[in-house]
Parts: C-alpha cells; sequence; structure tokens
C-alpha cells in the first residue's frame, strides 16, 4: 500500500526521472531489506538477541525513511 500511495505522489515532486528512479531504488531496497531482515534473523538469529537479520531490518527501515524524506523535500518544495 505504502509503494502505490508513494509512487503516485512521486510524479507531482517536480523531481527529474532520475531522481524518481533513485527515490524508488530506495524504496524497493528498503522494502525488501527489511522484510528479509525478519527471514534472516528467523534462520540465523536467537530469541532476545541481535543478529544480521536485526541490522538487516534497521538498514531497511532508513532506507524507506530516506525515500519518504525525498518525497516529501519534493512535495513541499514543488506542490
Amino acid at each position: 500500500m505504502l509503494s502505490l500511495a508513494y509512487f503516485s505522489y512521486l510524479g507531482q515532486a517536480g523531481y527529474s526521472v532520475g531522481v524518481q528512479w533513485l527515490a524508488g531504488a530506495l524504496l524497493l531496497a528498503g522494502v525488501l531489506a527489511q522484510s528479509g531482515g525478519f527471514f534472516v534473523h528467523l534462520g540465523l538469529g536467537q530469541e532476545g538477541r541481535s543478529s544480521p537479520g536485526t541490522l538487516l531490518t534497521r538498514a531497511g527501515a532508513l532506507l524507506i525513511a530516506a525515500a519518504l524524506i525525498i518525497l516529501a523535500i519534493g512535495l513541499i518544495r514543488y506542490g
């Protein structure tokens, strides 16, 4: 659902095609990293302890946040 809303507003942000591709790639990488981190933790992690999956999940959240900040700046600036 987030991706549908994101890409419908990204075209209104006034960015060039290259920046739109970059923002879309950040969002895609973030979604894949965040959901993939849960599975990595399931396979490698232990309950109550940090694992590579935890790091991957957090990195995914940061990538999603960066993509959303790019969108927000574009909508504030050009919207």
